[in-house]
């Protein structure tokens, strides 16, 4: 945009937890914070050529990965077990061919959302490392 003289804008994601640390999740804490400076630095950068940086940082969002955790975190771990194996073995792109899906309906394992969103994977790797 800027070396094309063109005006934009930049959305950066952050989160909630950038300004709170949370349990378990230093790094991701500090990778959050870091977005939100970065995109501060870029508003500062880019302004003056009419490119616009904002970051939007949404709270928690309900996926099958959160809820397990909080079954684990309140003494109900082998529930949060059971959900992790059954969505596993149904959700479509982890048990079949479809493409992997942003998020999942986590009692019949269809997919919602957008398909290859790129975190899913890293999400449903870390159930399966739990």
């Amino acid at each position: 945009m800027k070396c094309r003289g063109e005006s934009g804008s930049i959305i950066n994601i952050g989160s909630g937890w950038r300004l709170k640390g949370g349990p378990d999740a230093a790094a991701y804490c500090a990778a959050k914070g870091g977005i939100v400076n970065l995109t501060r630095a870029m508003a500062i950068d880019h302004g003056p050529a009419s490119i616009r940086v904002n970051c939007v940082c949404p709270g928690d969002t309900d996926t099958p990965l959160l809820g397990m955790e909080g079954l684990s975190r309140y003494g109900f771990a082998d529930d949060a077990g059971y959900m992790a194996r059954k969505l596993l073995q149904a959700a479509e792109g982890l048990a079949g061919d479809a493409p992997i899906r942003e998020n999942y309906n986590p009692e019949t394992g269809a997919g919602l959302n957008a398909a290859n969103f790129s975190w899913s994977a890293a999400c449903f790797y870390l159930l399966v490392i739990k």
